[in-house]
């Protein structure tokens, strides 16, 4: 069968239709404050420990593969993105509870592997599951419009954690990192479950 194709009667000059997907709003507010926290951790530590600590992240990320798979065979069951925003949570808290540049080495072997590896795994998976919801709420034809929605989210707010950690080092040291670090993410848990969880799955299709 030959379908001719038809180009789009009267386009607009410039447009975001392939870049920008409007209907998730919702899930870009909720992914942003993530994706800052996870610039301000590969900006904020700048010592040997930085190098294990993202060979370990390194590792975590390798591990959400195995999660992935597990999601699509138990994704009604449990609900994984909320699980690694907890987990992420409570990374944030250890690293301002036992500072990794000042805890000492038998510590730090113990801190450095947990922390990192479970960094990695959860926003590894964090990321995976907010880019399936962004495609879920996708309209038809939008799934590549879905996929750059997502990856503009994730430059954006790692580029602004960076920004900000920098501007914060220089203005005021590290004093105030830690608050916004547990601000951060835990704004995205309770932005996810008061209003994000329940809208995706009205909005899903």
């Amino acid at each position: 069968i030959n379908v001719p194709f038809r180009a789009p009667l009267n386009p607009p000059i410039c447009s975001f239709d392939r870049f920008w997907m409007p209907q998730g709003t919702p899930i870009v507010i909720n992914l942003i404050p993530l994706t800052i926290l996870l610039g301000i951790i590969l900006s904020k530590y700048y010592s040997i420990n930085q190098i294990l600590l993202f060979g370990y992240m390194l590792i975590g990320f390798s591990t959400t593969i195995m999660f992935d798979r597990l999601h699509k065979s138990i994704y009604h069951k449990i609900d994984l993105l909320l699980i690694g925003m907890i987990w992420i949570l409570a990374v944030v808290v250890c690293f301002n509870i036992f500072n990794i540049e000042k805890v000492s080495i038998p510590a730090i072997n113990i801190i450095l592997p947990m922390s990192g590896g479970i960094v990695g795994t959860s926003f590894g998976i964090c990321l995976s599951v907010f880019l399936l919801k962004f495609i879920s709420v996708a309209d038809h034809c939008q799934r590549g419009t879905a996929n750059n929605t997502f990856k503009v989210c994730c430059e954006l707010g790692i580029s602004i954690g960076f920004g900000l950690c920098y501007f914060l080092i220089f203005l005021d040291g590290e004093n105030n990192l830690g608050t916004i670090e547990i601000g951060l993410a835990s704004f995205a848990i309770l932005f996810y479950i008061l209003y994000t969880k329940k809208w995706i799955q009205k909005a899903s299709h």
